[in-house]
């Protein structure tokens, strides 16, 4: 499978991503799939379309907290399949969330995975799995899995 190389303008660290059945539908259906690349203090996102040419480029600061670690071990398909919902959104009132849990939250549409909205948001998987279980206890949201053809 092709592969995007991509040399980030700060730091001049390259990556190579090889995008996966998801990333190309993703692309085909929306145009374009963004891809993030965590380099300490700052994060590279490249946006790629169908044909696998990079279209845009974003550098965001980072910064770095002392984030608690997933509870459970989970798989990149696992993550992929798992699809978030808001099941009660009069929950969200006067409960301190936040900035990357109401961006992880403003993410949330019942079709995006785990992973999409981890790409989205900028985050890690587990970032975002460890936002979810606590809007999860919260009673805000509800991780399904995704439907056939959605």
């Amino acid at each position: 499978m092709a592969r995007i190389r991509i040399r980030c303008q700060k730091c001049g660290k390259v990556e190579i991503y090889e995008p996966d059945a998801e990333d190309l539908r993703r692309a085909e259906e929306i145009g374009l799939t963004p891809i993030s690349f965590h380099h300490g203090d700052h994060v590279l996102v490249v946006y790629f379309d169908r044909n696998l040419h990079i279209r845009r480029t974003t550098i965001y600061k980072s910064v770095e907290e002392e984030r608690a670690r997933p509870s459970v071990s989970v798989t990149g398909a696992f993550l992929k399949v798992r699809v978030p919902s808001i099941v009660n959104p009069s929950a969200i009132e006067g409960t301190g969330l936040k900035e990357d849990e109401k961006a992880v939250l403003s993410l949330i549409d019942g079709r995006r995975s785990i992973s999409e909205i981890a790409m989205a948001s900028g985050l890690s998987d587990g970032e975002v799995l460890n936002i979810l279980m606590r809007l999860e206890k919260l009673g805000i949201v509800r991780v399904g899995r995704r439907r056939v053809g959605a």
